[in-house]
């Protein structure tokens, strides 16, 4: 499955602050559907939330001030929607309280600081 970087599709599926004008993002099944029975239903969402111009002040103003460092390791992101450089079977970064990502279907996950932007990843249920 490709990427996509529609910002405003995204917001449709979570919360994106208003600060980040782009993205870089990818739906893919959790788990493995090996079985009769439909599914896997369960979902990861992964984005790539690059910072503008405005830099890191207007986005800590809409995330607050990132906490202790987190880790985000496959196969729980999709880390093809990051960077070139950035990319690794496992990143970790300050992290940000996931309540501002918050969307209907997506209510957990995490979200991380990295250079030049934002990796957030959210499970449905």
């Amino acid at each position: 499955m490709a990427c996509r970087e529609d910002i405003d599709e995204l917001r449709n599926r979570i919360g994106v602050p208003a600060a980040f004008k782009s993205a870089r993002w990818i739906v893919v099944a959790r788990g493995v559907a090996d079985s009769f029975i439909p599914g896997p239903t369960d979902t990861v969402l992964s984005a790539w939330l690059p910072i503008g111009d405005e830099g890191w002040s207007t986005i800590d103003e809409d995330l607050g001030e990132p906490g202790a460092p987190a880790t985000i390791a496959a196969p729980d992101a999709s880390f093809e929607v990051l960077p070139e450089p950035l990319r690794a079977s496992r990143v970790r970064g300050p992290s940000y309280s996931i309540e501002p990502f918050k969307g209907f279907r997506y209510q957990s996950g995490r979200a991380i600081r990295l250079a030049g932007g934002v990796l957030v990843a959210m499970y449905s249920s």
